[in-house]
């Protein structure tokens, strides 16, 4: 309702006519929006702009994120900080902060879609080159959960087989504020720390333990079933040696969780991980954690 109400553009397609006036359905669509959009915001053009825009909108999105998190492996490898990397380059007005934020990479129903579709159709128009770049956006999304895992394990002892070591994963839904699980990045990392060996206990405030189930069903397959969807920040965390805050939900960042508590139980090496800026880093430190960030040392 808010992107209908306040939208950044609205973006009316149309085939133009031989004469090449604009068509009276698209000046009745146009006076439909303008009670309440700007004028400068309504934008009418040919289909393929309108159709190509759309796409190009969220795959430009889709690459920055993906640039981000390449960086945050150069930021890890040479001791620079992701953070400090975004802030500074987000001054630069060509670039701006937004999407600046490396994380487990990016997820949901638009940015993968969009650029495949994207890829597809550079393919079919002969543009290999084209095609190439932007399935790269697309692998270094895919590796940024095993190249976290890959991390994570490099804190635990060489061999965990047979061994009981856990992990939790806060938050599956693959943003704040929304219960999407599309393509969610919460899958790719379960999956990668079960193909460790580690059981993994999830846990989401807002998705139904139904569907977190039947996605790592799909997704993981047999290994699901050293999975454990609980129903508490405290029951993920219990006896664990790894945390993953992936979606930084307000439940896990707030007062109500006792994480002196939580340390407590865990196992060494007591790791805690999460994105840049999603929790505060000194206190969990505080709190008896072995803290790491995406993008830091």
């Amino acid at each position: 309702m808010q992107d209908l109400l306040s939208p950044n553009r609205v973006v009316i397609g149309y085939e133009p006519a031989a004469d090449g006036a604009i068509p009276e359905t698209v000046k009745t669509l146009t006076r439909l929006y303008t009670p309440w959009v700007p004028k400068e915001r309504i934008v009418t053009t040919d289909t393929w702009s309108s159709e190509l825009a759309k796409i190009a909108a969220n795959a430009l999105i889709a690459q920055r994120i993906s640039s981000i998190n390449s960086l945050s492996a150069v930021c890890e490898a040479t001791g620079a900080s992701v953070t400090e990397l975004s802030r500074i380059a987000g001054l630069d007005p060509r670039i701006g902060p937004l999407c600046l934020r490396a994380g487990f990479g990016f997820g949901g129903s638009c940015l993968r879609k969009d650029v495949c579709c994207l890829i597809y159709l550079a393919r079919e128009l002969g543009l290999y080159d084209v095609a190439e770049y932007w399935r790269g956006v697309i692998q270094i999304n895919d590796s940024q959960s095993a190249r976290i895992t890959q991390r994570i394990m490099s804190f635990l002892p060489s061999d965990v087989t047979g061994t009981e070591t856990k992990a939790a994963a806060l938050g599956f839904s693959f943003k704040k504020n929304t219960t999407d699980i599309r393509n969610t990045t919460a899958t790719n990392l379960v999956r990668d720390l079960l193909g460790r060996r580690l059981r993994v206990n999830i846990f989401d405030p807002h998705v139904p333990r139904q569907r977190i189930e039947k996605a790592l069903m799909l997704q993981c397959g047999a290994a699901h079933v050293n999975t454990a969807v609980v129903e508490s920040t405290e029951a993920a965390c219990e006896g664990c040696s790894i945390i993953v805050l992936h979606t930084d939900w307000d439940e896990f960042l707030g007062t109500s969780v006792d994480w002196k508590g939580i340390v407590a139980r865990m196992r060494e090496p007591k790791l805690f991980l999460g994105p840049p800026g999603s929790f505060d880093a000194y206190k969990m430190k505080q709190n008896g954690f072995t803290v790491l960030e995406v993008g830091k040392p």
